[in-house]
């Protein structure tokens, strides 16, 4: 028995209520969905087509289907909607990378821009795969959409690797940035960017870092970090922050020892 696009859609929305994860184990409920869609011109002008929108973007394990479903979208001229839901899809799934290519592609061949949600997703993906250079390129996407403000976790993690890979100027440079634009970083990233400093004898890095990470109210850095410092402070001849640092390593090394 074969059945209508109002049955596919009524069971879908109801799979949608009574199920509290996205169903990776109804493939034939969205193949035929995408089949009845295709000989039904208006069929996402259904309030209900949202529901099964929705269930085949976040079902990383058919990520297929919502390509399957792309023609019928598209054909109801819904091009921003469809790109957007078969982004989801590509990108939480396994294979997102050679996918996530052919849909960014069509994107900008339909001349539909990357939604602010959409560029934290591929900033994240981009960390992921330690792709700096392109973390950075969707960080000035994001900056040149103006959103105010830019959300920490699409920064922070930029700012880290960047650290992390000893690019200090370049994460130092960023988080003072951000700093500008009104947003708070946490104490731990400026660690980083003075642990990164130090390691590549970047002065004014650890000038900055270290006159930042002393505005929070616990200024207490491991004395492995303090070492390091101190060594490319007295290498760089910065005799005042020297003698801080030294100070501070010997007051903290006290405190250690009488625990």
């Amino acid at each position: 028995m074969s059945l209508s696009a109002s049955s596919f859609l009524r069971a879908a929305a109801r799979l949608r209520r009574s199920s509290s994860r996205w169903p990776s184990t109804y493939p034939n409920l969205h193949m035929g969905l995408a089949a009845s869609t295709k000989r039904n011109v208006y069929i996402s002008s259904d309030p209900r087509y949202s529901d099964i929108q929705r269930i085949t973007a976040h079902d990383p394990d058919n990520w297929l289907y919502p390509w399957a479903i792309f023609d019928a979208m598209m054909k109801d001229g819904k091009t921003s909607e469809a790109f957007a839901y078969i982004f989801y899809s590509v990108h939480h799934s396994c294979l997102a990378s050679a996918h996530l290519s052919k849909v960014l592609q069509e994107m900008r061949q339909r001349k539909i821009p990357l939604d602010s949600n959409m560029l934290g997703e591929l900033i994240s993906r981009a960390i992921y795969n330690n792709n700096l250079e392109l973390s950075l390129r969707y960080l000035y996407l994001l900056r040149s959409q103006n959103h105010s403000p830019i959300p920490t976790d699409s920064v922070q993690p930029i700012i880290t690797l960047a650290a992390r890979q000893n690019h200090s100027r370049l994460a130092i440079d960023i988080a003072l940035w951000y700093d500008s634009v009104g947003e708070k970083l946490p104490k731990s990233v400026w660690t980083l960017c003075l642990a990164s400093a130090a390691t590549t004898l970047y002065t004014e890095g650890i000038l900055v870092s270290w006159s930042k990470i002393h505005s929070f109210p616990d200024t207490t850095l491991t004395c492995g970090l303090l070492t390091v410092v101190l060594q490319a402070t007295k290498r760089l001849k910065l005799p005042e922050l020297s003698d801080e640092v030294e100070r501070t390593l010997h007051t903290q090394t006290r405190e250690t020892s009488s625990i």
